[in-house]
């Protein structure tokens, strides 16, 4: 994976080193971005929780979620997330669904300390993202939002460096958006989506309880997921993992469909 990132950034910067040695500015060149960017390129970090699950009714549900500071000089991230849903009861086991989500986003204030306890100034995050499931035709469906995302943090009996074992942390986390640029298969999606998503979670050193939920603007219609994660091998990034799902818009194509489903399963990186 870091050997491909590699090839295609050298493959990118290729056109600009050469002109770069042509006008004489490849010094300042190397310093101000190539440098920088080699020297830091590995670290890929996860975005949103990475897991596999199975669900009551057999399908296996899973989530990679990575981010990339891709700036120095400002706080500019680019993340993408991949959801989908493999029905392996069924023959040839398709896979019912995959949804497609990357974003840009800035970062901005929350500079207190990791060994700060109480509440902290709220980290405020700016972004552009695109949700689709990649189809053509009667199936496709995609929309873009612009969002902002202020995170509240408290936390209590922390240890010297930041870790949970005497306390725990809760986090708040508003997510509003305005859409744009909403296919024309799924123009009624705020119904069912809203315009806000809240994130609430209790974090110990081994443990979280995670609640995200939203509410669409016609009706009952929105959904609520349950998240709880165990770290079962101290030490290890292998936390076991049930999801609790109930509402409209587990997947991007039954944005429109409420359903019910539990999942068991194992959690690599968490809220």
């Amino acid at each position: 994976m870091k050997s491909m990132i590699l090839t295609f950034a050298v493959l990118l910067l290729l056109p600009v080193v050469a002109y770069a040695e042509e006008t004489g500015t490849i010094g300042s060149l190397k310093k101000t971005f190539i440098k920088e960017f080699n020297k830091d390129i590995s670290t890929l970090k996860g975005h949103r929780p990475n897991y596999v699950t199975i669900a009551d009714d057999g399908a296996i549900k899973f989530q990679v979620s990575i981010k990339k500071r891709i700036t120095y000089k400002y706080p500019i991230h680019f993340a993408y997330t991949q959801r989908s849903l493999w029905d392996i009861s069924e023959d040839s086991s398709p896979f019912k669904e995959t949804n497609y989500n990357p974003e840009f986003f800035y970062v901005f204030g929350n500079n207190s300390s990791e060994t700060e306890t109480g509440w902290t100034i709220p980290r405020w995050r700016l972004g552009a993202e695109h949700e689709s499931n990649g189809r053509a035709g009667p199936t496709s469906r995609s929309w873009n939002t612009i969002y902002i995302e202020p995170t509240f943090n408290y936390k209590w009996g922390i240890g010297a460096h930041g870790d949970l074992y005497e306390g725990g942390e809760l986090t708040i986390a508003p997510k509003v958006w305005t859409p744009f640029m909403v296919s024309v298969d799924n123009s009624d999606i705020t119904d069912y989506y809203g315009y806000m998503e809240l994130l609430v979670k209790y974090s110990t050193e081994r443990g979280q309880l995670a609640v995200i939920g939203r509410k669409g603007t016609k009706g009952s219609h929105g959904h609520i997921q349950v998240d709880i994660s165990y770290n079962c091998l101290k030490g290890s990034d292998v936390n076991s993992y049930i999801q609790l799902w109930h509402g409209d818009g587990e997947s991007i194509l039954g944005y429109d469909k409420e359903e019910s489903r539990a999942l068991i399963g194992v959690m690599f990186s968490r809220w």
